[in-house]
């Protein structure tokens, strides 16, 4: 079958994979995002999912690339399993040096994720590439509207803040190969809106429970007011971040998305400058 569609990556954005390492051992100790306990617990939890989700990411795009014949394509294609695989390695790191610090067991926080991942993976290879495909817009738009604000990250640790930065340049970079290597081998939006709908649930969830087995493990009370008032304030609040994102959030639902509908090409590159 001819491809329908083909990279729509902008010419001009020439990305690669940093083989970045991170030393993170200072700042997760303790709660590293300015002395604030959800912040802090909310990232973590995110770091918590990138493991076994990329994983899945790569296996999904790898699965239809021997029906890409795009150069283009492909050679985006080939980066982004790069730059995922690199993700995959740091967070792991991030993840088990946390855990080691603060007295957490590390394969219950992990089982939540993986549980999730092998009920994906039982679904039509299609399917799973359509999770992608939602999956990576999710981080995208947070890419974005981490690097649009920089109170995202106020008061964070420097070395917190430079992982953070680095893979949302990243995230943003490959954010439409999934997208074109699904519309290439013949995906339909309707789908791409069908798995929306469930993981924008789901996602959430998994996260809030993570944030709710990690004050668990530390012997923290679940039902604090104090805890869960500055949750809300740091996602819902007039600055909150899900407010920042809700305008990325629902282009997903146009009949002519595109990843590079958001065109911040500017943006990431004073982002890259940054990091230098």
């Amino acid at each position: 079958m001819p491809n329908a569609a083909l990279s729509k990556t902008p010419g001009d954005l020439a990305f690669e994979a940093r083989n970045r390492r991170f030393d993170l051992r200072e700042p997760l100790a303790g709660d590293w995002h300015g002395g604030h306990a959800f912040q802090t617990a909310f990232f973590n939890a995110l770091s918590l999912s990138f493991p076994s989700g990329e994983k899945f990411f790569v296996d999904s795009v790898k699965h239809y690339l021997p029906r890409i014949d795009d150069p283009k394509l492909k050679s985006d294609a080939a980066v982004f399993v790069q730059q995922e695989f690199i993700h995959r390695r740091e967070h792991q790191r991030y993840n088990e040096v946390f855990a080691e610090a603060r007295g957490f067991d590390l394969e219950k926080l992990e089982a939540l994720y993986i549980r999730e991942i092998q009920r994906a993976k039982k679904e039509p290879p299609i399917v799973q590439l359509a999770a992608t495909v939602v999956l990576e817009h999710i981080t995208a738009m947070f890419a974005a509207g981490s690097m649009r604000n920089s109170r995202w990250m106020d008061g964070a640790h420097p070395a917190m803040a430079d992982l953070w930065h680095w893979h949302a340049i990243e995230e943003t970079e490959h954010k439409s190969v999934a997208y074109d290597v699904y519309l290439a081998i013949g995906g339909e939006r309707k789908m791409l809106r069908q798995v929306m709908r469930i993981i924008r649930m789901r996602f959430p969830y998994h996260v809030f429970l993570s944030i709710c087995q990690m004050r668990r493990m530390e012997g923290k009370p679940v039902l604090s007011l104090s805890f869960w008032r500055e949750g809300y304030a740091f996602l819902f609040g007039r600055d909150g971040i899900i407010r920042e994102v809700a305008t990325d959030f629902r282009l997903f639902y146009r009949d002519d998305f595109h990843p590079w509908m958001l065109d911040n090409r500017e943006l990431l590159q004073k982002t890259i400058a940054m990091q230098r």
